[in-house]
């Protein structure tokens, strides 16, 4: 059986344990920017949109989640899409022996919620996750740093 992911150093502060076990702690642990910034370019225009509506919301996001959240925003507007298809076309259509199935897309539609479901978990974007995460106070309006660029 594998054993458990290494907590970050962040998190032994908070739970205490870096006092208990300070060997254990990495004090060379890399700390990311806070901010995923803006979308890249080679996203779709609907991922685009999404990261700009969602990104504020989870705030707590660094640099370092930018390749995650991308395909979280990716396959959201995925979804968003093989929905559509099938709402136009139909859940059903007909299949090449002219009995009824299900349309093409309707799979598609679910891996695709399945993927953002899963790493909407990741990030805390759940109502479940969102009690374990451990976020810094939300920056204030008033801040100059807040709005730098992939801040």
């Amino acid at each position: 059986m594998p054993s458990p992911k290494p907590k970050p150093k962040a998190l032994r502060l908070v739970d205490g344990s870096a006092k208990k076990h300070p060997e254990r702690v990495n004090h060379a642990e890399p700390e990311p920017r806070a901010g995923v910034g803006d979308p890249p370019e080679s996203m779709s225009a609907r991922a685009r949109e999404l990261w700009c509506e969602v990104s504020e919301s989870v705030w707590w996001l660094s640099d370092s989640d930018r390749k995650a959240f991308e395909r979280y925003c990716t396959a959201e507007a995925d979804s968003e899409w093989f929905y559509t298809q099938c709402e136009v076309e139909g859940w059903w259509v007909e299949g090449s022996r002219g009995t009824l199935v299900r349309h093409p897309a309707s799979y598609l539609y679910k891996e695709a919620c399945d993927r953002a479901d899963k790493l909407a978990t990741e990030f805390g974007m759940t109502p479940s996750s969102r009690t374990r995460v451990k976020a810094p106070s939300k920056p204030s309006g008033n801040d100059p740093l807040a709005n730098r660029p992939g801040g």
